[in-house]
């Protein structure tokens, strides 16, 4: 190889993009504090809107619930989830595999001392009347139990998440 040929390979290695990628690199310098204070900042940005969405895992969680028995809340104390009361006083569903969170069986008010009887209730149900219990240990409470939102069509326990993601598209 000559030196002309030298010379025109080494003009078309500098006229490449990696070489002026080399070059342009080369001119700003290491990865020094400015740039770290400019990625930060884009960085917030991208983060903050996502807070939203993964918060509304935790905000919207939906609790195991039942629908309260009057005659039986008063004289329970742990029993609220055993499987012999749940038997004869809420349905259970098959196709979800797990008590039914809405509907309940009918109580027949039969003047016993014990009203808490499975001969109290029948087999038709009924939906819940006012009040649930829920299962407390993992949260307190959620959207889900504040606004009464446990019954109703999964529509309205996604709204606000469809409401901020429609903020978000228009701007």
């Amino acid at each position: 190889m000559g030196k002309d040929e030298e010379s025109l390979a080494k003009e078309a290695m500098d006229d490449s993009e990696g070489a002026r990628l080399e070059k342009l690199i080369s001119e700003l310098g290491p990865f020094g504090r400015y740039q770290f204070y400019v990625i930060s900042l884009s960085c917030i940005g991208c983060f903050m809107p996502a807070m939203v969405v993964v918060a509304m895992t935790f905000l919207a969680y939906e609790p195991d619930h039942r629908c309260q028995i009057e005659a039986c809340e008063p004289s329970l104390l742990n029993t609220s989830y055993s499987r012999t009361f749940l038997n004869f006083t809420t349905p259970y569903e098959a196709s979800e595999e797990r008590w039914s969170r809405c509907l309940r069986y009918e109580f027949q008010d039969i003047d016993s001392a014990d009203r808490c009887q499975a001969s109290n209730f029948g087999t038709l149900t009924e939906p819940c009347g006012p009040g649930h219990v829920f299962d407390d240990r993992l949260f307190k409470s959620s959207i889900i139990t504040d606004f009464d939102l446990w019954c109703v069509s999964p529509f309205y326990r996604s709204l606000a998440g469809m409401s901020y993601m429609l903020g978000m598209l228009l701007g």
